[in-house]
């Protein structure tokens, strides 16, 4: 049986808090720069360029800890703060294009922050990291720019900046961003096109509609471990606990994520599916684009209007505080 779709109305910006929010401080100590408001309380790492600390009321939004780079990888140690993704997990239509992607580094990224800026008006803390991503021991690849604005709710608005530094590179996995979540946030509710999986070249046998799945769930695994479980032409994503305190995604238009307990790297590492571990948090990815899957594994690449040129690029992300009387 076939369907289509089609628009009856444009949708409208999902909007919450009501409340008025209060004023927005910002403190100093160390390395550390820590954002306060009237229900929440955030760090900012000047060392990582990122924040490692997000707590709204009780609840803390992100993982604790720094995930270690496998051994042999060369790959970066990942903060759990919102931070730039461009790497996939190589699927099996990847298999000629990934040397590619290994001969420009793309697998083994290192972000070196240059310059942190950072200011408070009373109503927004804003930082900007000027940075620089460089294949391990060879020269810079990308610049990188990432502003990061809290505003009196503590909603945190991620805008990335990346300009290429050479012509010859070659087009990109992904651009967006991710980020580590505390385990608590199991549960995924979406408005977009589901319930399994969606890509921008593979999308015809999905329906838009709104979509709750557990973690574990949004996996949809292959034997040999890649990435997998991504939705999209997403309008708005929300990540919730059991008592309904989380985050809402969203970023004016549509968007592509997926969440998983395992990180890209750990789906890069493993030969089989038996391989993979679930880490005690939940690897979120956002991203603005992605490079379609194609058939090249055994017919030929994405078509041109599906492929990810290295170019310029922005994107924004609103990551805003959920609480139960929102949910």
């Amino acid at each position: 049986m076939g369907f289509d779709e089609f628009v009856i109305q444009p949708g409208q910006r999902l909007l919450l808090h009501e409340d008025p929010g209060g004023p927005v401080d910002l403190t100093h100590n160390a390395h550390l720069s820590i954002v306060t408001g009237r229900r929440f309380w955030i760090v900012f790492n000047r060392f990582s360029g990122t924040f490692e600390s997000w707590r709204v009321g009780d609840r803390e939004f992100l993982y604790d800890k720094v995930v270690p780079a496998r051994e042999g990888t060369g790959m970066q140690p990942q903060p759990a703060g919102p931070r730039v993704s461009l790497l996939r997990a190589f699927i099996d239509n990847d298999r000629y294009l990934r040397e590619e992607w290994k001969a420009a580094g793309y697998d083994r990224l290192w972000l070196e922050v240059r310059n942190v800026s950072e200011t408070c008006d009373g109503t927004k803390a804003v930082f900007v990291v000027d940075a620089v991503l460089c294949p391990t021991s060879e020269s810079p690849v990308f610049d990188l720019q990432t502003q990061y604005e809290v505003d009196r709710f503590g909603t945190l608005s991620v805008t990335v900046r990346l300009n290429p530094r050479r012509a010859d590179l070659p087009r990109l996995p992904r651009f967006g961003i991710r980020l580590g979540l505390h385990n608590t946030f199991r549960h995924v509710s979406w408005y977009g096109l589901g319930p399994g999986e969606a890509y921008r070249d593979m999308k015809l046998g999905a329906r838009t509609g709104v979509w709750t799945l557990p973690v574990a769930e949004m996996e949809e695994p292959r034997i040999v471990p890649q990435e997998n479980g991504v939705r999209h032409e997403i309008r708005w994503l929300k990540m919730l606990d059991e008592r309904g305190w989380g985050l809402l995604v969203e970023n004016g238009g549509v968007f592509s994520a997926a969440a998983r307990h395992y990180t890209v790297e750990d789906l890069i590492a493993a030969t089989h599916h038996d391989d993979l571990v679930p880490r005690d948090f939940v690897e979120l990815c956002l991203d603005h684009a992605m490079d379609g899957i194609g058939s090249h594994s055994c017919g030929h690449p994405p078509l041109p209007p599906y492929r990810l040129p290295c170019a310029p690029m922005e994107a924004t992300f609103r990551l805003i505080p959920v609480r139960p009387e929102d949910a």
